[in-house]
């Protein structure tokens, strides 16, 4: 009995052991009470680190505690508290704590905050970092959960400790009544033993004795009333017994919650001491991850630190550029002003001149009129050694006034600010220019046209970074005319690459034409002729090729297709063999240039010349070593000359047909003819249309009717005038040779005079100009127009004798193909690179 008692009393207490190991975890609605700790590093004045305890009240969404201490030192007999309040929300749990000595009026502040959306439980039990103080008196704190359990809980193990009191009273009573009864038991039990011994001793000693029947009786009735006396404590024995058996019944329940208990608390301990490890090993994670942090903060701060310090030295340097900058295009601007003594003599006089009118007082003028006159021719461009001290006897006299002296320079003032303002106009316009051209180049950045615009913008940054009036100038010329030439380079392959689809295209139909052809002639003499000429469009390489060759190879095919449906491929081809008889047949020849070929075509053609005498390998001698020119201004060379034959012959004219081979691989036939026209001799080679051909555009034009007509006209003018020699004798005629020689001469003397204000080397201008006038020689003028009245031969001999008037149509057109070239040339004398070689003038 005394071990249950035991083991219940030990029941008891450790249900009060574990309540607080169960309170791990609280529902939003609970109210808790919680025991939680307090650690706080040392600060930078020197004081200790601290830690200590808080106990609190939480809900799920608040928090309320405080902590007091004994204060020592010169705080000795006062005494310290915190009191800490805190929130929670979504995103964070927020704790604030006020400091404060309960004798003094002071108060500090403590502050912490955990981020993240979590519970009040977790967000204590991660830890809530924080700090005490400000300035050299801060601390880093963290709060931490140790313990809790609900209000609710609390209240109740008070309620069971008062009837596990009051078991233990009603225990021991039970227990002092036992011992009571057991006591007075033995003494009843030992008294009764003594009277009957007494007794049976008397009844040995007197049986018959009447004294002894009384005593006997009185002991009988003795016995029966402790008879009676043990019957009562049996019962009440029995009574305690049944209480007994009641605190079995609790001490075994108890027992067992005890050993579920025992096992819970197994369980408990064990996840405890899992959530220890791995406590501590977050803890080691954490301390490293807080020492990467720290790191990585100092690491961040040295780097915005560097950050800083080379932003505010860029802005130092770009300053100190850009006033270096201002300050050099300012020397530069008005050593430009002055950099000709011509120029300065002639900003004088009229300066002077302009100062007179309006102030006729100022000098004897007289005098002044007799120097001005002597330095008039000044303002003519003459500057001689007589006109020099001339000029500087005006300025030595114009020295003695000073109101001449300050309007000189207010003059001059002004002349400045136009030269800034035309300064900074053209440096916009570069700017505009560099725009631009970055614009064009991020649309054709895979296209033939992206180093050209990349070596421009280059040319055009360079002189950005440092630059004199004069070089913006000639670069903003330089990019204009470059921007005209690129955007008329860009139309024109826009225009080849819209042709090339059509003639594609056309090449295609044409073939399937071709094998519908070959499916109605299988068994006669045309199906040899169509399977060549299917071959030949499968041969083609359309990416090598452009729109003219393909071109060319397509009227070929549509020639003979028209002739074969027509009925009159073998009539051709029969009085073309009547023809070719003349010239013991047809032959073939090498083409190309080379010496041979050269040395072939020595002979001289002109107006005496009868064409009557002339064969078809004459013809072909005096073309061969030429070259075809493309619409892009590309050259071709005829490498092999087949089927040469006689088209037409006169007096005048002598007309062969041949199937040339072309560099670019495209066989077909071309008409070679050598004339008399406007007493000259010309020759010329084009592809073949005879005329059948018109015929045939007819009907092409038919079929095609969904292209526009503006795209058939730019076709057909291209058909008509790419195709030509690239030889300037083609256009040129020999007899007038002699006289383009005088006129090149008289065109690059009046160039260069027209060059001579840029200072330019004799050398490169020359170049220039001779670059120029070929360019005018290739640009198609009429025979009126270089040596017919007012034209170009008397305008320059003209020029040369300085008897020239006015300005003649000729002149204006040889003005607009000098602005259509010169871009060019610059480019092919380099002119640019010359430009930027010249020394900067500072």
């Amino acid at each position: 009995m005394k071990s249950r008692l035991f083991k219940t009393i030990s029941t008891i207490l450790l249900i009060l052991c574990t309540q607080n190991v169960f309170a791990s975890t609280w529902g939003s609605g609970d109210v808790n009470l919680l025991k939680l700790s307090i650690k706080c590093s040392s600060n930078a004045n020197g004081d200790k680190p601290w830690n200590s305890s808080i106990t609190a009240v939480a809900t799920e969404f608040t928090i309320q505690g405080n902590r007091f201490w004994s204060g020592s030192g010169k705080h000795a007999g006062d005494t310290g508290q915190h009191i800490f309040t805190g929130y929670k929300t979504d995103q964070s749990l927020t704790i604030t704590a006020i400091g404060k000595w309960l004798l003094k009026s002071n108060t500090w502040d403590m502050y912490f905050v955990s981020r993240g959306n979590k519970t009040m439980h977790q967000h204590l039990i991660d830890g809530i970092p924080g700090f005490e103080g400000s300035g050299k008196n801060r601390r880093d704190c963290e709060i931490k959960l140790l313990n809790s359990i609900p209000v609710a809980s609390a209240l109740n193990i008070e309620f069971k400790n008062k009837q596990i009191s009051n078991l233990k009273n009603q225990v021991s009573k039970l227990q002092n009544g036992e011992l009571n009864i057991q006591a007075e038991t033995m003494k009843l039990s030992r008294q009764y033993d003594r009277k009957i011994a007494n007794l049976k001793k008397e009844i040995s000693d007197s049986k018959n004795n009447l004294e002894f029947e009384t005593k006997f009786n009185e002991i009988n009735k003795e016995y029966e009333d402790i008879k009676n006396e043990l019957a009562i404590v049996q019962q009440e024995k029995s009574s305690l017994e049944s209480k007994n058996l009641n605190l079995d019944g609790i001490v075994i329940k108890l027992e067992t919650n005890y050993q579920d208990l025992e096992k819970k608390h197994e369980k408990v301990q064990q996840e405890k001491s899992s959530l220890e490890s791995k406590n501590k090993d977050l803890n080691q994670e954490l301390n490293i991850f807080k020492k990467k942090e720290a790191i990585e903060i100092k690491r961040k701060e040295d780097e915005e630190k560097e950050k800083l310090l080379l932003i505010k030295q860029n802005k130092e340097r770009v300053k100190e550029e850009d006033r270096k900058r201002e300050e050099r295009k300012i020397n530069n601007l008005k050593y430009e002003l002055i950099s000709s003594e011509i120029v300065v003599a002639q900003n004088f006089i009229r300066d002077l001149e302009e100062f007179v009118k309006s102030n006729p007082s100022e000098f004897d003028i007289i005098e002044i009129a007799e120097l001005l006159i002597e330095s008039k021719n000044i303002l003519n461009g003459d500057w001689n050694e007589v006109l020099q001290t001339s000029f500087l006897e005006l300025k030595n006299y114009s020295k003695k006034s000073n109101n001449f002296n300050q309007y000189k320079i207010k003059k001059e003032e002004e002349r400045y600010i136009t030269a800034m303002s035309q300064l900074n106009s053209e440096y916009a316009l570069l700017l505009s220019n560099q725009k631009e051209l970055e614009s064009k180049l991020n649309e054709n950045l895979t296209s033939d046209f992206a180093p050209l615009i990349i070596e421009k913008v280059k040319i055009i940054r360079s002189v950005l970074n440092n630059y004199t009036l004069k070089l913006l100038q000639s670069t903003n010329f330089e990019i204009d005319i470059f921007k005209q030439n690129l955007s008329k380079q860009i139309e024109e392959k826009r225009i080849e690459e819209e042709n090339k689809v059509i003639e594609i295209r056309k090449s295609k139909t044409n073939l399937l034409k071709l094998e519908q052809l070959l499916v109605e002639n299988l068994t006669n003499d045309y199906s040899q002729l169509i399977i060549e000429n299917i071959n030949k469009i499968n041969k083609l390489n359309y990416d090598a090729l452009n729109s003219q060759d393909i071109l060319t190879s397509n009227l070929s095919i549509q020639n003979f297709i028209y002739e074969l449906e027509n009925g009159t491929l073998l009539q051709n081809l029969e009085s073309n063999n009547s023809l070719e008889s003349d010239q013991s047949s047809s032959k073939s020849y090498k083409g190309g240039s080379n010496l041979f070929s050269e040395f072939l075509n020595s002979f001289n053609l002109s107006l005496s010349s009868n064409m009557l005498e002339l064969t078809c390998e004459d013809v072909v001698n005096q073309v061969k070593n030429q070259k075809l020119q493309t619409m892009f201004g590309g050259e071709i060379e005829m490498i092999y000359f087949d089927k040469v034959s006689l088209v037409n012959q006169t007096k005048d004219e002598i007309l062969c047909k041949s199937y040339i081979t072309t560099s670019n691989a495209v066989d077909a036939w071309y008409n070679i003819r050598l004339f008399k026209k406007d007493e000259n001799v010309f020759y010329e080679v084009k592809a073949r249309l005879d005329s059948e051909n018109q015929d045939i555009t007819k009907i092409d034009n038919s079929k095609e009717s969904s292209e526009s007509s503006s795209s058939r006209r730019t076709q057909k003018k291209e058909s008509q005038n790419t195709l030509v020699l690239g030889n300037d004798a083609s256009t040129i005629p020999t007899e007038n040779t002699e006289v383009i020689s005088q006129i090149e001469t008289f065109y690059v003397d009046s160039c260069n005079q027209d060059l001579e204000i840029l200072e330019d080397n004799i050398e490169i201008s020359t170049a220039m100009c001779k670059c120029i006038f070929n360019s005018i020689m290739n640009a198609g003028l009429t025979k009126e127009e270089l040596f017919g009245t007012n034209g170009m031969y008397e305008v320059y001999q003209a020029r040369a004798k300085g008897t020239n008037e006015g300005f003649t149509d000729i002149e204006s057109k040889i003005v607009d193909i000098q602005m259509d070239s010169v871009g060019n040339c610059m480019l092919e004398t380099n002119y640019f690179n010359y430009l930027y070689d010249l020394p900067i003038k500072e």
